[in-house]
């Protein structure tokens, strides 16, 4: 929906600017969309960012860390006491994996908030600079 939405948007500032009668109204409506078309880009890729695959830590253990005599032939709860630390370890690295990736979520609805607000200041603002520029030449 994103990338379509940003398409459209793109695709309507540029055929405003491209219009005959452009005017300081076409203008600053053209700015606005193309301002809301780049705020989504940027949702979108920040979207994008956080569906992309990672490593992640699965169940089990890792046999580096099981190859030495003591490991194999000691005591039954020393054995499960370094399987317990390593998946604690595990998890905890999987815990700041599903936050950052939950921060990058965030981000893309953070600008989509945003999004029509900064196209109704820069439509408002390029509409007032072009008055004041159009008055100016007069």
């Amino acid at each position: 929906m994103l990338a379509g939405a940003t398409t459209a948007l793109v695709a309507g500032g540029i055929t405003l600017l491209l219009t005959r009668g452009i005017s300081v109204l076409t203008v600053a409506l053209a700015a606005a969309v193309l301002i809301a078309g780049g705020c989504l880009v940027v949702s979108l890729w920040n979207a994008i960012r956080a569906t992309w695959p990672r490593d992640f830590n699965i169940a089990g253990n890792y046999l580096k860390y099981w190859n030495t005599p003591a490991d194999l032939n000691g005591p039954l709860t020393v054995a499960l006491l370094g399987q317990a630390r390593i998946y604690e370890h595990q998890i905890e690295v999987n815990r700041q994996l599903i936050e950052r990736n939950a921060d990058r979520i965030d981000t893309p609805l953070a600008v989509l908030k945003w999004t029509p607000l900064a196209a109704l200041v820069t439509a408002l603002a390029g509409f007032a600079i072009g008055q004041i520029l159009t008055r100016c030449a007069m």
